[in-house]
């Protein structure tokens, strides 16, 4: 994953994964590069529990692109983002981190579906 471009990996020394994603001043292209291969992560595992990490990975990444960077890399709708942020959230295991940036995606994915 390192060896993408547009990988900051300096950024990455002795934080967590968690830690990048919910940071704002973690870089852009570093995000997408986590959001790529968490992607690519789920398609490709036979086993389901890696499957679960990498999908929310990859929704952590996708959120914190949109609260952090403004931007949306994903051919999913606001709507349909919503709903994922959503059924992430109401998972009794996830995080509390995550539950609260999946929380405030939210709402900039609301918001985006009042402007249409």
């Amino acid at each position: 994953m390192l060896d993408q471009p547009g990988s900051d990996i300096q950024s990455l020394a002795g934080k967590s994964l968690l830690e990048v994603l919910l940071n704002p001043k973690s870089d852009a292209g570093l995000l997408q590069v986590i959001k790529d291969y968490s992607k690519s992560l789920s398609r490709s595992s036979t086993c389901e529990a890696e499957m679960a990490v990498a999908t929310i990975i990859y929704y952590a990444a996708l959120a914190s692109l949109l609260i952090y960077h403004e931007k949306k890399i994903t051919q999913y709708s606001y709507e349909s983002l919503d709903e994922s942020f959503a059924l992430l959230m109401e998972k009794k295991w996830m995080a509390e981190e995550l539950v609260e940036l999946f929380s405030r995606a939210r709402r900039i994915c609301e918001s985006k579906q009042e402007k249409k």
